[in-house]
Parts: structure tokens; sequence; C-alpha cells
């Protein structure tokens, strides 16, 4: 972590001791410990927050690119190519408008 090797540690151990004295000292080395347990803590509780948030964003795009590609692709049908079974009906399928009689009733 900060490339600090057991000659270094000794010494800091040494000075850490002179200066605090033993009885502070183990406080100390439970302050420090639980400080860094936290600092771990967070920084994994920071980190999947994050990824969670890089597959929300991930997924929210696929489905507007999916959104996009269906809106922008034309719907093709077979019986729409062929004119068979269309929604409309032949002109003759519809007596009561096209009669003469029906006409002759709306007329002055």
């Amino acid at each position: 972590m900060f490339n600090i090797g057991p000659q270094e540690m000794i010494v800091i151990f040494v000075v850490a001791l002179v200066v605090l004295g033993p009885e502070k000292l183990p406080g100390l080395g439970r302050a420090i410990g639980k400080g860094l347990a936290e600092f771990r803590r967070a920084s994994a509780e920071l980190r999947g927050s994050l990824e969670r948030e890089m597959q929300n964003i991930e997924q929210e795009a696929k489905m507007r690119e999916t959104v996009k590609d269906a809106v922008t692709t034309p719907v093709e049908t077979a019986a729409l190519h062929e004119g068979e079974h269309s929604s409309e009906l032949p002109y003759d399928s519809h007596p009561e408008v096209h009669s003469e009689s029906h006409e002759q009733q709306y007329l002055p």
C-alpha cells in the first residue's frame, strides 16, 4: 500500500511508543484499525453503488436503442403487401352508404 518495509515499520512503531507511551499505543492501534476498516467498507459500498448505476445506465441505453429501432423500423405484413385482408372494405360492401335510396333521403 505505502511500500513500507519491515525495518521502516519497526522504526515507526518505536517512535510511536516513545511519543505516546505504552498506555495510549494500543488504543491508537485500535482506532487506526477501525478507521481503516470503515474506509474499506465505505469504498466497497461506493464501488458497488457506482457499478449498479453503470449497469442501470447501460440497460437504459439498450432500452432506448430498442425503442428507437422499433419506432424507426417500418412494420411490414404480408397482408398489406398482397392487398388481401386489408382493413378497408371494398366500395360495394357498404350498400347503405352507396345506395341511391339512401342518398335521396339526405338530398333536399
